[in-house]
């Protein structure tokens, strides 16, 4: 039996992969934002938010499906090339489904006409994302390649934006540009996955049986989670005007950044995690009790230090056109708070114990609310249309993260002591100070910010030491044994 890949091998390569699939896109920002203005972004980011319906149910529930089954007899080729082929082929009859109702939306929906072209050019994502096959890698845990392949096509997309990005009469080519990472990804997996498996088109009765139900059932969780998740944009592009839409997605566009640099964390987590779903409850609560412990040290800070710095990061990121959305990016930072543990509990608890029901529930519970009062609400306060949007999003964050959270206590819960909260508040309270204090002395937002993130960490991490977090004792410990283990070795050579 091959040996275990390092968990916080995975960790900093799927963070790094994130961070680089959100990151350059954030990169290339600043320049769509000024060449197209905030009207043409807006039309983007509401094309997009339609397409992404589509991509979703092309998508089934395939991705969780893959990891949690596939995980089980990862080191049995011949049984995983099987299963691998048979759920892959279901997949592409659900892409196929996924087009024939978007062209049907395109012709009946008359809202859409003046949206066609961009969300025909977006529609490539739909077929590609099936074919990214990134299930598969998870399974293997081989983010070394995934980091590498997709690092490649985003730098070559964001070289491209500069150069062929210029005005407003650019959008349609950037659509396309913004789409190369997804394709060229999905055709490099395909020709790479022979190495863990040989991918054929299988669709048999048998076949189609045994996988389909739960497929269908974590598709729903999918579709449930989009509606509550992806509500936002499309109300108000329907009910507002693209101008709006651009200020919230600036925001949106940030949040989405912070919480999938933390999900990426967690999804390395999520075989270790099915493994010992099968195995002795206490196993499952100790990692989740520790892991929990070190998430909160780490994200409640940050979530202080992007909301006090929410104005220079809107500045520098989109340019003083966009200020308007400082207010929703303060409110969806609150939200990620919930959105993470949301995550943590779903993907690395209920998930592995396979309680699918519980989360469609869940989802569902979220998806009413954040529909419902978009619905109510967005067309009453149209002037305030964008802070209405990020409320409703912390309720329906609120609602499914204290649902799954119940759900999870038999299996997992939350350990933080009291001096860890007493620890993280004093930390945060040095946070505030250091970004009031760069936002009063210095008036260049660039300036604001990278002195407010450096002196904010320093003075986090100065109060974490002195009141020896177990935080702060880990990463000592793993330092002190990685340098002792690198001495020994030279001392061996010598």
């Amino acid at each position: 039996m091959k040996k275990e890949k390092s968990l916080s091998v995975n960790a900093v390569l799927n963070i790094l992969r994130t961070v680089l699939r959100v990151a350059i896109p954030m990169l290339i920002f600043p320049h769509i934002t000024r060449a197209l203005g905030v009207d043409l972004i807006g039309k983007y980011n509401f094309g997009n938010s339609i397409t992404m319906y589509f991509v979703m149910i092309a998508g089934l529930g395939v991705y969780r499906y893959g990891v949690r089954e596939g995980t089980l007899f990862r080191h049995d080729r011949e049984k995983f090339s099987r299963f691998a082929s048979e759920v892959f082929t279901i997949n592409l009859c659900s892409t196929a489904l996924a087009y024939v109702l978007l062209f049907a939306s395109l012709m009946t929906v008359g809202k859409l006409q003046d949206y066609k072209t961009v969300i025909l050019i977006l529609s490539v994502e739909i077929l590609f994302t099936t074919l990214n096959i990134d299930w598969i890698y998870n399974v293997y845990e081989d983010f070394g390649f995934m980091t590498v392949c997709s690092t490649v096509f985003q730098v070559l997309t964001l070289v491209l934006t500069f150069v062929f990005v210029r005005g407003p009469e650019d959008l349609e080519l950037y659509t396309v540009i913004a789409k190369l990472t997804i394709v060229g990804t999905g055709i490099f997996q395909l020709i790479h996955v022979r190495k863990y498996c040989d991918l054929r088109l299988i669709l048999t009765s048998e076949s189609v049986k045994k996988h389909l139900k739960p497929i269908l059932l974590l598709f729903v969780v999918s579709i449930t989670y989009m509606l509550y998740a992806n509500t936002d944009i499309t109300v108000l592009g329907f009910f507002t005007d693209d101008h709006t839409v651009g200020i919230y997605s600036t925001s949106a566009k940030i949040y989405l950044l912070f919480k999938q640099l933390f999900e990426a964390a967690f999804a390395v987590m999520i075989p270790r995690f099915t493994l010992l779903a099968d195995g002795e409850e206490n196993g499952l609560r100790n990692m989740f009790a520790k892991t929990t412990s070190y998430i909160i040290t780490i994200l409640v800070p940050s979530i202080v230090g992007v909301i006090m710095l929410s104005r220079p990061i809107i500045v520098i990121i989109a340019g003083e056109e966009y200020a308007p959305a400082v207010p929703s990016l303060c409110l969806l930072m609150l939200a990620t708070f919930f959105a993470l543990f949301e995550y943590l509990f779903v993907q690395n608890v209920l998930l592995p114990k396979k309680k699918e029901k519980i989360i469609v529930a869940a989802y569902v519970a979220a998806a009413v609310t954040n529909l419902a009062l978009n619905l109510i609400f967005i067309p009453l306060f149209k002037d305030k249309a964008t802070i209405v949007a990020a409320l409703t999003t912390i309720a329906a964050e609120v609602v499914v993260s204290g649902l799954a959270c119940l759900a999870s206590r038999k299996y997992a819960a939350i350990s933080l002591g009291v001096k860890n909260i007493v620890t993280i508040t004093v930390g945060c309270a040095a946070i505030v100070f250091c970004c009031i204090l760069s936002e009063h002395f210095f008036d260049n937002p660039f300036l604001q910010m990278g002195i407010g993130i450096v002196t904010s960490v320093c003075a986090y991490f100065a109060v974490l030491v002195i009141a020896r977090d177990p935080l702060c004792t880990e990463i000592r410990g793993i330092l002190s044994s990685r340098f002792s283990s690198r001495s020994a070795s030279a001392e061996t050579n010598e």
